[in-house]
């Protein structure tokens, strides 16, 4: 199962961004996971309040999620996306940046947690997430040591 309903009305360009996707049967890298809330407090994220109230106030202004929406939806999407990665993160997490990838899914899918949620899980697995997500790769184990504990993406690894 891919994970991606084919009802959802998409935003024009999401249809050749799935439909790549779903073709893409290299999977290098596992899924992640969205578990329950762990027992501990939420992942610190640098940034998290100030970034999602920045893309809740450019969704509205865009017309993408509905003038009334609060910052605590985005707030948990960034939350969980954050606990699922740290599970394929060398050591614990010290300090996470704000995940804009995440917030842009978000806006995409017209501020519906639950279909970002789906687009991440399929979208997680695939060489591409390696590159658009920078987030994604940043200290994981799917990489060297060497890169993970550089600090840089790997694009920018590979580039310098």
């Amino acid at each position: 199962s891919s994970g991606i309903n084919a009802e959802w009305p998409l935003r024009p360009g999401m249809e050749v961004v799935l439909k790549y996707q779903l073709q893409d049967c290299s999977a290098p890298f596992p899924s992640i996971k969205f578990e329950g809330k762990a027992d501990s407090d939420d992942i610190k994220i640098s940034g998290l309040k100030y970034g999602c109230q920045l893309i809740v106030e450019y969704g509205v202004r865009l017309n993408l999620i509905p003038p009334n929406t609060e910052t605590a939806a985005v707030e948990q999407l960034c939350q969980d996306v954050a606990r699922a990665l740290s599970a394929q993160q060398h050591g614990a997490l010290k300090g996470v940046k704000f995940d804009w990838f995440v917030s842009v899914v978000y806006l995409l899918f017209g501020g519906q947690i639950a279909r970002a949620r789906s687009f991440l899980i399929t979208f997680s697995p695939t060489l591409t997430s390696g590159y658009l997500w920078s987030l994604r790769l940043l200290n994981s184990t799917h990489v060297k040591q060497e890169i993970a504990s550089s600090g840089l993406t790997v694009i920018y690894y590979n580039a310098c």
